[in-house]
């Protein structure tokens, strides 16, 4: 049987950069949060189709917290995450 979070997680792994925004953002500190959409959509279709990895244009970083549900923050929190993650 094929364990798709297991081969996810070793794809994601192997790739250098990915890797180095994943630590980027858990330096944040933020709440129940994961990086979404092309990050690992694109390393996937990569992986199964034999291809270089594709670069990331964008990172989608989704968090919840439950005591601060105000997008007026998140000018605040992208002010924050841009400089942890230009360098990568």
């Amino acid at each position: 049987m094929v364990d798709i979070i297991s081969d996810t997680a070793v794809v994601i792994e192997t790739d250098l950069i990915r890797m180095d925004c994943l630590r980027a953002v858990r330096e944040l500190n933020l709440p129940d949060w994961f990086i979404a959409a092309g990050f690992v959509r694109n390393a996937i279709w990569d992986h199964i189709h034999d291809l270089p990895m594709t670069s990331l244009n964008d990172i989608d970083v989704v968090y919840f917290d439950r005591n601060d549900s105000f997008i007026s923050n998140r000018s605040t929190l992208c002010s924050i995450i841009m400089p942890a993650i230009s360098t990568i």
